[in-house]
């Protein structure tokens, strides 16, 4: 393995897992719109509930780093790119998602 596949590879865990911790943001923020419930326990256990849903997302973050790391080992170049591309496109459907679900609830009220 060449000095900057090393170095690159060691990007493989931490980039998937900023990958789940979009997903699981963006699934909390859909649950709390659609389930007041859900939005008040996160009120009563975090005081807020975007410091909840953070908390839960850098828990997830970091579960899935740890969990990812092996993968480093297996990284090439093509992997981290690929790695990439995924963050990139969950941020967008995120983004997606989360604006249309907004419109919806706004047409609503």
């Amino acid at each position: 393995m060449e000095q900057t596949e090393k170095k690159t590879s060691i990007l493989v865990a931490p980039i998937m897992a900023a990958t789940v911790a979009i997903m699981v943001v963006t699934l909390l923020t859909v649950i709390g719109e659609l389930q007041p419930g859900w939005k008040d326990w996160l009120k009563g256990a975090f005081t807020h509930h975007w410091l909840g849903k953070g908390a839960l997302a850098l828990a997830a973050f970091l579960v899935s780093w740890v969990l990812l790391v092996p993968t480093n080992r297996l990284s090439d170049e093509r992997r981290v790119e690929t790695a990439w591309r995924w963050l990139f496109w969950t941020g967008v459907f995120a983004t997606v998602a989360l604006a249309l679900l907004f419109m919806i609830e706004a047409r609503r009220s």
